[in-house]
């Protein structure tokens, strides 16, 4: 199997994943632990399609019974894939990979019906990315937190963005 094949495999899992058991959902676990692995071994160019069609998956499904499977599936993924690349650190990632994954960690804060894991996944990851980045990078993104953080009025938003600027004073 060639290995764009095997990316389709993945993809298909994490858009239409529902409701995962047991050895079907350890599988389904191992499997976006590998797109996330994968993910970290992409070229620029790479990383930015496959944002791409986690964005698609986050926000066409929306309305969608298995959406709340898709928001754990793309925290899953790009936490994995945020630590294989610093773990490899043999690229530098570009800003608008960086801001891509921002954006996704940040709409998913923002909904208002995510669970606690998914809050501290997204949290982390944002704090993740500021180990990405370079000093530039990493001001930007606690001034847009900060910012953030003084304008909403739901708490658990606001407790995610604490928890987040936090992850990224750890850097």
């Amino acid at each position: 199997m060639s290995g764009s094949l095997h990316i389709n495999l993945v993809l298909i899992a994490f858009c239409l994943t529902n409701k995962p058991e047991s050895v079907s959902k350890m599988l389904v676990n191992q499997m976006l632990l590998c797109l996330g692995s994968i993910f970290g071994t992409l070229d620029n160019g790479g990383k930015l399609r496959l944002l791409s069609v986690i964005d698609q998956c986050l926000k066409g499904g929306k309305k969608h019974s298995s959406h709340v499977a898709s928001v754990t599936n793309a925290c899953v993924v790009l936490l994995a894939g945020i630590k294989v690349v610093l773990t490899l650190r043999v690229q530098t990632v570009e800003n608008d990979i960086l801001n891509s994954m921002q954006l996704i960690f940040q709409s998913i804060l923002a909904e208002g019906d995510i669970n606690a894991a998914q809050r501290r996944a997204c949290s982390e990851g944002l704090g993740l990315l500021a180990r990405l980045g370079n000093d530039s990078y990493t001001a930007r993104m606690a001034r847009s937190l900060l910012s953030e953080l003084t304008t909403t009025t739901d708490p658990n938003y606001i407790g995610s963005l604490a928890l987040s600027l936090g992850c990224i004073h750890l850097r």
